[in-house]
């Protein structure tokens, strides 16, 4: 987690999210799944059969905790204040909405660790209600890909889009 937590030190603010979003996803494509099918062995030992010893050996758990701790908590303050610029100032390199929907995925996973941590709670709310913000206002192309409605008949639109038809 150290080495995901060092990339983030020296990024500024335009680049957090992009880095953000680039950290989970190795985290959560590749590596979660590579601590979880490593130590497997340890959470079908017939020894950790009770729930509290299982809930112990529980690798998931355990990486989550840690991404949560080493990376996301030590930049909090940040995270709050570059949320709240999500939609609206720089937003990032990426569509804002999907970003959004990274960092929305992220903040809800680790926010459901078994151990409750105020700081996540608060760093998830920030961000819920900046999309909240972000679905009531009216232009939701960057969420939902939807095109305008170019002026002319819808023939004309037709025929721009599959092409002429014989």
């Amino acid at each position: 987690m150290f080495t995901l937590n060092a990339k983030m030190f020296g990024v500024t603010d335009e680049k957090l999210l992009d880095r953000l979003v680039e950290q989970w996803f190795f985290f959560f494509t590749y590596a979660l799944p590579y601590f979880e099918a490593v130590f497997l062995p340890l959470r079908t030992d017939v020894r950790y059969r009770s729930v509290d010893e299982a809930e112990m050996w529980n690798v998931r758990n355990m990486a989550l905790r840690s991404f949560r701790d080493n990376v996301i908590l030590l930049q909090t303050k940040r995270l709050e204040d570059v949320f709240a610029k999500l939609f609206t100032d720089f937003g990032s390199s990426q569509n804002p909405a999907a970003t959004a929907a990274k960092m929305l995925q992220m903040t809800s996973l680790l926010a459901s660790a078994p151990d409750h941590n105020e700081e996540i709670e608060r760093v998830l709310s920030s961000l819920k209600a900046n999309w909240k913000i972000m679905m009531t206002k009216g232009d939701r192309r960057g969420f939902a890909g939807v095109r305008k409605a170019r002026a002319g008949s819808s023939s004309d639109a037709s025929n721009q889009i599959f092409g002429t038809l014989t």
